[in-house]
């Protein structure tokens, strides 16, 4: 009888490795746990809470934001109602016009700009900054993320792994 257990197991352990490895293969080091819906403004943010543990909702209900452990960076999820008097590139022009000026001054890396969205890649000081913005009647929906140039690991995962979904329209 103990032989008979150690050759199924045997034969066992290899094939649920290989059932673990063809099921979960694609996303390995992408775990969905978070997730905020904003019924208000209808939005839902999915993000890895492994990456991004700290979570505070902003003032008003119109977002929230997320951090490392280390608090190295900020992802901010919003709406915003002035949003929806521009259009996405007056509405970055705007964004870049609040950034103080500085020595460094801000450097665009890429930018993406549509009908009613926008994404833009960009550097200022000693941090990277990524936008996104969404576009509606009466408001629009941005996530912004930013990290320390010295991390561009974090960057790519929120990039990556930090999605925003609007499950009205």
């Amino acid at each position: 009888m103990k032989h008979f257990l150690i050759i199924r197991m045997k034969i066992t352990v290899p094939w649920l490795l290989l059932l673990f490895v063809l099921v979960g293969a694609g996303d390995v080091g992408r775990i969905w746990l978070g997730r905020y819906c904003n019924e208000r403004f209808g939005f839902c943010l999915k993000y890895p809470e492994s990456l991004l543990p700290h979570r505070q909702e902003l003032p008003g209900g119109i977002g929230i934001g997320l951090q490392p452990y280390d608090r190295s960076g900020l992802v901010t999820a919003r709406a915003d109602v002035y949003g929806a008097n521009y259009s996405p590139r007056e509405y970055f022009a705007a964004q870049l016009a609040v950034l103080p000026a500085t020595s460094q001054g801000i450097s665009i890396i890429d930018t993406i700009f549509g009908a009613d969205y926008y994404e833009a890649l960009f550097t200022w000081e000693d941090e990277s900054l990524f936008h996104q913005a969404f576009f509606f009647d009466t408001h629009c929906v941005v996530l912004i993320a930013r990290v320390p140039l010295s991390k561009p690991w974090l960057l790519r995962r929120i990039r990556e792994d930090v999605k925003l979904e609007f499950p009205r329209r």
